[in-house]
């Protein structure tokens, strides 16, 4: 007797849990970036990754998820501080490359590396914090 009391007390333990997991996923936060272009070396570095701020937001990239808006707000605004980082530190490493003639294929991988930096600064600028069940995650 003892052992069905204690399982059926596990049962019960096990659907809670469940239950509360799944309303626990519908009432979250997700980050968002917006999507971006493959690399394209012809055009110039500030272009070379096209960020679709204007893309439906069931075509964005979702970073990360979080229990609140507060807590997704914090590493959006830490995901932008550290783009902004990044990008000024390839624009000094591209300038310096290019300002001492660095071999080509270096000044290539460069380039592109800024271009990305860029386009990251983009992105996290446009980025969002959306709730899960957000009906346009769907569309």
């Amino acid at each position: 007797m003892r052992h069905r009391v204690i399982g059926s007390v596990m049962a019960t333990v096990v659907l809670t849990l469940s239950v509360a997991s799944v309303g626990y996923a519908a009432s979250g936060w997700y980050l968002l970036l917006p999507p971006q272009s493959k690399y394209n070396p012809s055009v110039p570095v500030s272009d070379g990754y096209q960020v679709f701020v204007n893309a439906p937001l069931s075509q964005w990239e979702q970073d990360s998820a979080y229990d609140t808006a507060a807590a997704c707000q914090k590493r959006l605004t830490g995901m932008t501080d550290e783009a902004l980082g990044m990008a000024s530190r390839a624009a000094a490493s591209y300038a310096r490359a290019r300002k001492t003639h660095g071999d080509e294929s270096s000044l290539k991988l460069m380039r592109k590396n800024l271009a990305w930096s860029d386009a990251y600064v983009t992105r996290t600028t446009y980025s969002r914090c959306i709730k899960s069940d957000d009906k346009r995650l769907s569309q």
